[in-house]
């Protein structure tokens, strides 16, 4: 049987843990924040229908199986004007030390996340990139829920995928490499 497992909508803009934090919701749009900015990363994934997003002013619009990365102080919100329906998203939350951590042995993903953001929050991986992006936060959303013995490090493997592919995507992006 597939795992779904939808959390409660939190408004709380703060982390509580200092590595990560992974919530599934799906809930409906009148459940949002006002602008805000935080000190640690965010991974705001749509798993379905469409929506705009507004990081520093810039709008970006969503579809199923894109990605806005959120750097840390980058002030942003979800823009859910229009008729009132529920939004299927995984919101990550990394800390900019756990990010560290990852990075420290991957070059090309430091430069991507320690770079300037701004104007490229938004990632749209291709359709199967976009599959594997979302078994693998299925799986961390999993593995976050339910903790075993081997889950801190199996859920960092799965954080550093997550980040390789938002990097190699907006590093395609930048080469002019087209989307689908």
């Amino acid at each position: 049987m597939p795992y779904h497992l939808l959390n409660p909508f939190d408004h709380r803009q703060v982390m509580q843990r200092d590595d990560f934090e992974i919530f599934h919701y799906n809930n409906p749009a009148t459940c949002s924040c006002p602008p805000h900015r935080h000190d640690y990363y965010e991974l705001f994934c749509l798993q379905g229908d469409r929506l705009d997003y507004i990081v520093e002013g810039m709008r970006y619009s969503m579809g199923p199986g894109s990605i806005i990365m959120i750097a840390p102080g980058q002030i942003h919100r979800a823009d859910v004007a229009g008729p009132v329906r529920s939004i299927d998203r995984f919101v990550l939350w990394i800390s900019t030390e756990y990010v560290r951590s990852i990075t420290d042995a991957l070059p090309r993903l430091r430069y991507t996340l320690w770079g300037d953001m701004t104007g490229r929050n938004l990632i749209r991986p291709d359709e199967d990139t976009a599959g594997l992006m979302r078994q693998l936060l299925f799986a961390l959303h999993r593995e976050d829920a339910h903790p075993q013995a081997d889950s801190a490090s199996l859920s960092r493997d799965i954080i550093g995928l997550l980040l390789i592919h938002c990097s190699r995507c907006i590093a395609n992006e930048a080469d002019g490499a087209p989307y689908k």
